[in-house]
């Protein structure tokens, strides 16, 4: 609570101050002017109640602590007031650019947050494209591999027909050549 006191005390010196002081800088003047100006007090503008002839009224009085203490109300007022408004008026303007600056911020955050969804899905979709791709190529590949497998059975197959024909015209010649040279020697024995 002291604490804010002398907040409150450092607040209002530090916006019064001046404005005070200007104050009493102008009430000092009236003073001075008056001073400086006022008739010589005799014996008889006293008795004519025009002045008094105390010692504090050659430096003093009620018409001068009047004057003075106003006109230094009044700058110190006016001063203040004006000093306030413009505070005001310029916390207003600097709260109006912060308000366009926040604005701004938030709306170049929204597109920021905007593009970073954006890419999110494109990133997605191409990846999801990627996974479709690698699964086309792996189907293509596994079916080139079954194709090449059958090609190679197909093949293997064709040998084992090829070699089994061969096999089978080597024994039908074999067997060929053997009755011929029956027939020769029959031909021989008993032709």
């Amino acid at each position: 609570m002291l604490e804010r006191i002398r907040q409150r005390g450092r607040d209002f010196a530090s916006d019064w101050a001046v404005p005070i002081c200007m104050g009493l800088a102008t009430g000092i003047a009236v003073w001075l002017v008056w001073y400086f100006t006022k008739p010589q007090c005799t014996v008889t503008a006293a008795a004519d109640a025009v002045c008094n002839l105390a010692v504090i009224a050659h430096f003093i009085n009620v018409e001068i602590l009047l004057k003075s203490g106003g006109a230094a109300l009044a700058v110190g007022a006016l001063k203040g007031g004006y000093d306030r408004y413009i505070m005001r008026n310029m916390l207003n303007r600097e709260r109006e650019a912060l308000d366009r600056e926040r604005e701004a911020l938030n709306q170049e955050r929204e597109a920021r947050q905007l593009a970073e969804q954006q890419l999110a899905e494109q990133r997605k979709r191409a990846d999801e494209a990627q996974a479709a791709v690698t699964e086309m190529f792996n189907e293509f590949r596994e079916e080139i591999r079954q194709q090449a497998e059958h090609r190679q059975q197909e093949e293997d197959e064709r040998r084992e027909e090829r070699r089994i024909f061969i096999a089978t015209q080597q024994a039908l010649l074999e067997a060929i050549a053997r009755l011929n040279e029956r027939g020769n020697g029959r031909s021989d024995n008993g032709g």
